[in-house]
């Protein structure tokens, strides 16, 4: 835990250097920040603290506070092993049937793609149906996080019943049948 909250104030430092300065002026200040920030981060991994401090930086123009961090760290999604979710978007779309048997990154990926629906993710453009799987994707991420097994039932081939087909007689006079009802 010292090492990720020393990589954090760190990494703080030399990328917002003169706003780093004013917040935390001396060592007093600084080091009882770091106290308490190691008290409210102590419940996360020292990982997930590390991805959050690069994720922070690459996205905030100013020194992020110890609530941001602690948002990002709890919407860790590799944490659980759940991909992006446009990654997570692409891998539902190029998924092949049966979607069940498909060897999912994560099985909330197939359960946003179902939530949002096959035919559609295949038959509409992105920009239509990305945003509805993401509200679907967060929502099982959300379960995820909460400890819900999300597990696939997959078919199980021996269930399958046997297709016989009928004998080439009955097949006949199943088709003129039809062709008598329908006037063919």
């Amino acid at each position: 835990m010292v090492t990720a909250i020393t990589y954090l104030f760190g990494a703080f430092e030399l990328a917002y250097h003169n706003q780093f300065r004013r917040a935390f002026g001396d060592m007093e200040s600084l080091n009882s920040a770091k106290k308490l920030w190691a008290m409210q981060l102590a419940r996360f991994k020292p990982e997930q603290i590390k991805r959050a401090t690069d994720q922070l930086i690459q996205s905030n123009k100013f020194l992020p506070t110890l609530p941001e961090i602690i948002q990002i760290c709890e919407h860790d999604l590799s944490e659980h092993g759940l991909p992006d979710p446009y990654s997570a978007y692409v891998e539902a779309c190029r998924a092949s049937s049966p979607k069940e048997a498909y060897q999912w990154s994560h099985p909330g990926v197939y359960w946003a793609g179902r939530a949002t629906g096959w035919f559609l993710m295949h038959s509409e453009v992105e920009q239509k149906v990305l945003p509805i799987f993401k509200k679907n994707y967060e929502q099982i991420c959300l379960k995820v996080r909460s400890g819900e097994d999300l597990s696939i039932s997959r078919h199980d081939e021996s269930k399958q019943i046997e297709r016989i087909p009928l004998p080439a007689e009955e097949q006949l006079k199943n088709l003129e049948a039809l062709r008598k009802n329908t006037g063919l």
